[in-house]
């Protein structure tokens, strides 16, 4: 998680309610709701989404009520379902050959980068991160640090 993406959504936070403290999100739901509640289901439609903002909302608020400046957390009245997700797709045989060609001619540069996802099932963060010197050839094996 990166520095940028809780400072994107502290932001969207801050712009909603400009002249709140940090104390004003403590106070029990009113009639619609608690307001960070109502915040962010204003955020998108995307279930996912909403639970990305309350994760990263809700660590800064834990983290301003380590330090006292929040009374009480208000995630307990923030009540979000479980985003369900697709299932991932598997590529064919055929569709993967024809992925790979294409990054052949296209773009060559990323076709490592493409096929340690293809092969090796690494999510992109991972195989960005990869380097020759994690590669065993002798054993046929790749070191991969998360």
């Amino acid at each position: 998680v990166s520095v940028s993406d809780y400072r994107g959504k502290l932001n969207a936070l801050s712009a909603a309610f400009p002249t709140a403290n940090v104390e004003f999100f403590a106070q029990p739901p009113g009639p619609d709701g608690h307001v960070l509640y109502q915040f962010i289901l204003g955020v998108s439609e995307n279930a996912q989404t909403r639970v990305h903002y309350r994760t990263k909302i809700g660590t800064f608020l834990r983290w301003c009520e380590s330090r006292n400046w929040l009374s009480q957390h208000p995630n307990k009245w923030i009540k979000l379902g479980r985003v369900c997700r697709e299932p991932p797709r598997v590529y064919t045989p055929q569709q993967t050959e024809a992925l790979l060609r294409q990054f052949e001619k296209d773009c060559p540069r990323l076709l490592p980068f493409v096929a340690l996802q293809a092969f090796g099932g690494l999510r992109p963060s991972e195989a960005a991160r990869q380097t020759v010197e994690r590669i065993v050839f002798a054993e046929g094996r790749l070191l991969v640090s998360h």
